[in-house]
């Protein structure tokens, strides 16, 4: 079995942390890419996000419950990213998407139906993904929020 490097990220569905594993030959791709969505412009941080989410999708070592949460973040981050650069129907897919990979996460946790969806309308409401991702990108960022959202 091939060894695992863990990355830790925060389930956006769930109010609890959870460690993923991510694959030695994706972890310096996502950690790159990461970078580039904290420092990158418009353009470059369009592409980190779709390049994080596709390691979420394609990676087959991720479980279920890995998959969600990571792409519950990467779409929420999304949502929030095209929302404050203007695309508002690009933003509109996007927080769609987390609140799919919220709900899914709910689900593979155990969660009831009604507490599922509890959590979605939490964690996964436009207002409560954009607190969640400023709070996540700050302490990720040195207190600070990704460039692209920083006045000039």
């Amino acid at each position: 079995m091939r060894g695992f490097l863990f990355l830790s990220l925060v389930v956006l569905s769930l109010p609890i942390c959870r460690t993923l594993a991510i694959e030695p030959d994706f972890e310096e791709e996502f950690t790159r890419l990461h970078q580039v969505y904290l420092d990158g412009g418009p353009a470059e941080v369009r592409e980190s996000l779709a390049g994080m989410i596709a390691i979420f999708e394609e990676d087959p070592d991720f479980s279920p419950s890995e998959q969600a949460s990571g792409l519950s973040l990467s779409y929420g981050q999304l949502h929030v990213f095209e929302q404050r650069t203007g695309d508002a129907e690009a933003a509109r897919a996007a927080l769609i998407k987390a609140r799919y990979w919220t709900l899914r996460q709910a689900e593979l946790s155990g969660c009831s139906p009604a507490e599922a969806m509890r959590h979605v309308e939490k964690f996964a409401s436009e207002e409560g993904v954009v607190a969640f991702i400023d709070k996540w990108d700050r302490e990720h960022n040195d207190g600070r929020l990704p460039r692209y959202a920083r006045k000039p």
